[in-house]
């Protein structure tokens, strides 16, 4: 699927809402503004169909103040599942997001 600014706005607003509204997540990003994590939707994308600018070691660095637990990084990632759906994406491509994003969980949880 295409991944236009459009899109991608669209994609962003849906998944801000949603991880907003997720208690879980309120005390993991009560001490971020938005827009230091205006990145995560796009990032997400890049790494979820494989094109991910990131290495494994700028990830674990980027993570490594943010006290996340396994649960808050599932609910994370089926916010942002949930939003690819509501973008119209297909089973396949957010069956192939959900592993690929899934394959982090050891850098990000630590």
């Amino acid at each position: 699927m295409e991944h236009n600014d459009g899109k991608l706005a669209e994609l962003a607003k849906h998944f801000f809402e949603n991880i907003k509204g997720d208690v879980h997540l309120q005390q993991v990003l009560k001490d971020y503004e938005q827009d230091q994590i205006q990145h995560h939707p796009k990032t997400f994308l890049s790494h979820s169909f494989g094109k991910g600018s990131y290495t494994n070691e700028q990830i674990s660095h980027a993570h490594k103040e943010i006290n996340i637990n396994e649960q808050q990084f599932d609910s994370m990632i089926d916010h942002f599942i949930n939003s690819l759906n509501a973008q119209g994406y297909g089973e396949e491509d957010k069956q192939k997001a959900k592993e690929m994003l899934s394959m982090y969980k050891e850098r990000i949880i630590g």
